[in-house]
């Protein structure tokens, strides 16, 4: 990106082919730092902070095509991070060839971050200037493209569905009772792009911040709401798990073991 221009109550980005590398590093690592709101770092407001840089950066860029290569880096960087365990259930637990687990990994990778590569196009695509409009917009086809990824493919994969990292203690989680994990989802994506609004001078108002603190407010208060209730006697449960390493347990000679031994 190699400078910027007013025009009208926004900022024009423009982005040369070697000036937009830099940005593109910046959000893969933006995304990777993602990762550090769900567990076990519970550090809830790291995906509000490196979203609404990513919104920042495609409400600047200058055509979708950016967008979406911001998107894409940006969805790399965070399932590149948070979802290594694929490759230890392929390689370690299942025998597959280093090499070959480590390009599944990349392939997944780039499949999921497809889905925030569209959400950057099409946002960019439509050119929403109203501010407030384009935070809702910018929300609702994040949530949308979540929704879209746990249920596309199979049986989808919903991992690292943004609105998981208010849990436990995000002052948001208080919305998942009433709107569950989408819903989350779609009120820290608008909570983020209201925060990227204040990086442009011009849209710095009272309103933004006004509406940014009621949606936090509220959830922090739907916290304490209690929303169901126990009915009759508790009831006892035990669980029981076999205490078998990963690399025995799959194997043909331990499997009639475990099952003789199972307790009745």
């Amino acid at each position: 990106m190699q400078g910027l221009s007013s025009k009208g109550s926004r900022v024009e980005v423009r982005v040369s082919k070697q000036g937009i590398i830099p940005y593109l590093i910046i959000t893969f690592i933006l995304g990777a730092l993602t990762v550090l709101g769900f567990a076990p770092f519970y550090l809830f407001p790291i995906p509000v902070i490196t979203i609404a840089l990513l919104l920042h950066f495609w409400r600047t860029s200058t055509t979708p095509l950016q967008a979406a290569l911001l998107g894409f880096c940006f969805g790399m960087g965070m399932f590149g991070a948070g979802v290594t365990w694929i490759y230890v259930s392929l390689h370690e637990f299942g025998a597959v060839p280093a090499s070959i687990a480590v390009l599944f990994l990349i392939i997944l990778c780039a499949y999921l971050s497809l889905f925030i590569t569209l959400t950057g196009w099409v946002l960019r695509k439509l050119h929403i200037e109203a501010p407030l409009v384009w935070a809702l917009l910018a929300a609702s086809l994040w949530a949308l493209s979540e929704w879209l990824r746990s249920v596309v493919i199979f049986f989808g994969f919903p991992w690292l569905t943004v609105g998981y990292s208010q849990v436990p203690s995000g002052p948001l989680v208080g919305y998942s009772a009433v709107v569950g994990v989408y819903g989350v989802s779609l009120i820290l994506v608008l909570s983020a792009a209201l925060i990227s609004l204040f990086f442009e001078k011009e849209l710095r108002s009272w309103r933004n911040a006004f509406f940014l603190s009621m949606l936090w407010i509220t959830g922090f208060g739907l916290q304490f709401i209690n929303w169901t209730e126990p009915q009759g006697e508790p009831t006892s449960v035990s669980l029981l798990q076999g205490n078998i390493s990963q690399e025995m347990k799959w194997r043909a000679e331990h499997v009639s073991i475990r099952w003789i031994h199972m307790p009745s």
